[in-house]
């Protein structure tokens, strides 16, 4: 999708109407309007105003329309203020994805396919396959921990100390 359709369609969308959008951004509805138009080559929404234009209207089009073309696909991040572990071991996990994804895609550029390329791959593999395993245990050891002592079965009362 084009980015400025992208964001004609999250200013024309925005719940409480284009006037209140304009006026949040400080500039007028036809400046705003003229903007995310493609038909005003002349006009452009500065980097900045797209992404005020994404945060308040909640509509990340235009964001997904620039990663594309660039070779990204995004991935909204889960708030987990407060949950260190939680949010740390995401953190990694996403992480060692993207370790995983860049050495596949490098090694499949081509068409072949290196011992070493396929070693490199394998490893970066297990290593994201650890990371999400940790995550695992951590979101087992939290649900553990929530649930009253009746309901634990036997071995999970035992882990609950862990």
């Amino acid at each position: 999708m084009d980015i400025t359709i992208a964001l004609q369609r999250a200013v024309r969308s925005f719940e409480h109407g284009t006037p209140a959008l304009a006026a949040r951004l400080g500039i007028s509805q036809t400046s705003l309007l003229h903007k995310v138009s493609p038909t005003y080559p002349t006009a452009h929404c500065s980097p900045e105003e797209a992404v005020e234009i994404m945060q308040v209207t909640g509509d990340h089009g235009a964001l997904h329309a620039m990663a594309g073309p660039l070779g990204y696909v995004l991935l909204p991040a889960p708030s987990l203020h407060g949950h260190g572990e939680s949010a740390s071991a995401l953190a990694r996990t996403v992480a060692e994805f993207g370790e995983f994804a860049v050495a596949t895609a490098s090694a499949l550029a081509d068409g072949r396919v290196s011992d070493n390329e396929r070693a490199r791959i394998e490893r970066e593999a297990s290593e994201a396959l650890a990371a999400i395993e940790q995550l695992l245990l951590i979101a087992a050891r939290i649900n553990r921990r929530g649930k009253p002592e009746g309901e634990l079965a036997p071995a999970e009362r035992l882990q609950r100390v862990a």
